[in-house]
Protein backbone atom coordinates (compact mmCIF):
# COMPACT_ATOMS: atom_id res chain seq x y z
CA UNK A 1 0.00 0.00 0.00
CA UNK A 2 1.52 3.22 -1.15
CA UNK A 3 1.79 6.01 1.25
CA UNK A 4 -0.95 9.26 0.31
CA UNK A 5 2.64 11.63 -0.33
CA UNK A 6 4.28 9.16 -2.69
CA UNK A 7 3.01 10.36 -5.98
CA UNK A 8 4.64 13.41 -4.78
CA UNK A 9 7.98 12.13 -5.28
CA UNK A 10 7.20 8.70 -7.72
CA UNK A 11 5.72 11.43 -10.70
CA UNK A 12 8.80 13.88 -10.12
CA UNK A 13 10.36 12.28 -13.55
CA UNK A 14 13.33 15.07 -13.09
CA UNK A 15 14.71 13.16 -10.55
CA UNK A 16 14.36 9.85 -12.44
CA UNK A 17 16.35 11.33 -15.30
CA UNK A 18 19.39 12.21 -13.67
CA UNK A 19 19.65 8.91 -11.60
CA UNK A 20 19.55 7.08 -15.37
CA UNK A 21 21.84 9.42 -16.71
CA UNK A 22 24.01 8.74 -13.83
CA UNK A 23 23.34 5.26 -14.20
CA UNK A 24 24.01 5.18 -18.25
CA UNK A 25 27.53 7.20 -17.31
CA UNK A 26 29.04 5.49 -15.02
CA UNK A 27 27.76 1.35 -15.21
CA UNK A 28 30.21 0.39 -17.63
CA UNK A 29 32.77 2.21 -15.21
CA UNK A 30 32.28 0.74 -12.35
CA UNK A 31 31.42 -3.28 -14.42
CA UNK A 32 35.13 -2.18 -15.69
CA UNK A 33 36.39 -2.04 -12.27
CA UNK A 34 34.55 -4.74 -10.62
CA UNK A 35 35.97 -6.81 -13.81
CA UNK A 36 39.75 -5.78 -13.15
CA UNK A 37 39.25 -6.32 -9.49
CA UNK A 38 37.36 -9.54 -9.42
CA UNK A 39 39.07 -10.58 -13.01
CA UNK A 40 41.78 -13.42 -10.96
CA UNK A 41 38.56 -15.09 -9.18
CA UNK A 42 35.91 -15.35 -12.02
CA UNK A 43 36.10 -18.05 -14.43
CA UNK A 44 36.00 -16.52 -17.70
CA UNK A 45 32.87 -16.02 -19.64
CA UNK A 46 30.75 -13.89 -22.51
CA UNK A 47 28.63 -12.04 -19.94
CA UNK A 48 28.72 -10.08 -17.21
CA UNK A 49 26.29 -11.03 -14.34
CA UNK A 50 25.70 -7.68 -12.13
CA UNK A 51 23.04 -7.86 -9.28
CA UNK A 52 20.80 -5.35 -8.95
CA UNK A 53 18.87 -5.86 -5.20
CA UNK A 54 16.24 -3.50 -3.82
CA UNK A 55 12.81 -3.00 -2.72
CA UNK A 56 10.79 -4.41 -5.51
CA UNK A 57 7.94 -5.48 -3.77
CA UNK A 58 6.09 -3.83 -0.72
CA UNK A 59 6.38 -0.19 0.91
CA UNK A 60 8.98 0.96 -1.24
CA UNK A 61 8.50 -0.65 -4.73
CA UNK A 62 8.07 2.54 -6.64
CA UNK A 63 11.74 3.72 -5.13
CA UNK A 64 12.77 -0.18 -5.89
CA UNK A 65 11.26 -0.30 -9.19
CA UNK A 66 12.97 3.29 -10.38
CA UNK A 67 15.71 2.05 -9.84
CA UNK A 68 15.61 -1.37 -11.56
CA UNK A 69 14.32 0.18 -14.36
CA UNK A 70 17.41 2.78 -14.74
CA UNK A 71 19.90 -0.85 -14.22
CA UNK A 72 17.85 -2.30 -17.15
CA UNK A 73 17.94 1.17 -19.60
CA UNK A 74 21.77 1.57 -18.59
CA UNK A 75 22.62 -2.67 -19.24
CA UNK A 76 20.50 -1.96 -22.50
CA UNK A 77 22.45 0.86 -23.69
CA UNK A 78 25.73 -0.30 -23.00
CA UNK A 79 24.90 -4.08 -24.58
CA UNK A 80 23.50 -2.27 -28.23
CA UNK A 81 27.11 -0.43 -27.97
CA UNK A 82 28.60 -4.24 -27.67
CA UNK A 83 28.90 -4.74 -23.98
CA UNK A 84 31.82 -3.52 -21.87
CA UNK A 85 34.63 -4.85 -22.75
CA UNK A 86 33.12 -6.82 -25.34
CA UNK A 87 30.80 -9.12 -22.83
CA UNK A 88 27.01 -8.69 -22.85
CA UNK A 89 25.96 -7.79 -19.19
CA UNK A 90 23.27 -9.36 -17.44
CA UNK A 91 20.90 -8.40 -14.34
CA UNK A 92 20.48 -10.54 -11.74
CA UNK A 93 17.61 -9.47 -10.10
CA UNK A 94 17.03 -9.33 -5.96
CA UNK A 95 14.16 -8.23 -4.15
CA UNK A 96 14.98 -7.36 -0.78
CA UNK A 97 11.46 -5.80 -0.06
CA UNK A 98 12.84 -3.37 2.05
CA UNK A 99 13.50 -5.80 4.87
CA UNK A 100 16.65 -6.44 5.84
CA UNK A 101 16.59 -10.52 6.60
CA UNK A 102 15.39 -10.88 3.15
CA UNK A 103 18.47 -8.21 1.77
CA UNK A 104 20.95 -11.30 3.47
CA UNK A 105 19.07 -13.79 1.79
CA UNK A 106 19.25 -11.65 -1.80
CA UNK A 107 23.04 -11.49 -1.36
CA UNK A 108 23.84 -14.61 -0.49
CA UNK A 109 21.91 -15.92 -3.82
CA UNK A 110 23.27 -12.79 -5.77
CA UNK A 111 26.80 -13.95 -4.35
CA UNK A 112 26.38 -18.00 -5.09
CA UNK A 113 25.07 -16.93 -8.69
CA UNK A 114 28.30 -15.16 -9.35
CA UNK A 115 27.30 -11.65 -9.60
CA UNK A 116 30.74 -9.53 -9.82
CA UNK A 117 28.64 -6.58 -8.30
CA UNK A 118 25.61 -5.07 -7.00
CA UNK A 119 23.75 -2.25 -7.40
CA UNK A 120 21.63 -1.38 -4.52
CA UNK A 121 20.42 -1.94 -1.94
CA UNK A 122 17.84 1.01 -1.91
CA UNK A 123 17.95 1.47 1.58
CA UNK A 124 20.56 2.42 4.47
CA UNK A 125 19.25 -0.86 6.95
CA UNK A 126 19.51 -3.65 4.45
CA UNK A 127 22.80 -2.12 2.96
CA UNK A 128 24.25 -2.58 6.14
CA UNK A 129 23.78 -5.87 6.91
CA UNK A 130 25.06 -7.03 3.52
CA UNK A 131 28.26 -5.09 3.17
CA UNK A 132 30.12 -7.83 5.02
CA UNK A 133 28.56 -10.74 2.97
CA UNK A 134 29.81 -8.60 -0.40
CA UNK A 135 33.02 -7.63 0.99
CA UNK A 136 33.61 -11.76 1.93
CA UNK A 137 32.95 -12.53 -1.20
CA UNK A 138 35.12 -9.67 -3.18
CA UNK A 139 32.50 -7.76 -4.85
CA UNK A 140 31.41 -4.24 -4.53
CA UNK A 141 27.78 -2.90 -3.65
Amino acid sequence: MKKWYAHLFHDFDFCHYWDNLFLMKYLPILIALLLTVTACTKKESNVIKVGAAGPFTGELEFFGQDQLNGVKLAVADWNAKGGVLGKKIVIVEGDDGHDPKKAVTVANKLVKQGVVGVIGHLNSGSSLVTAEIYNKAGQSA
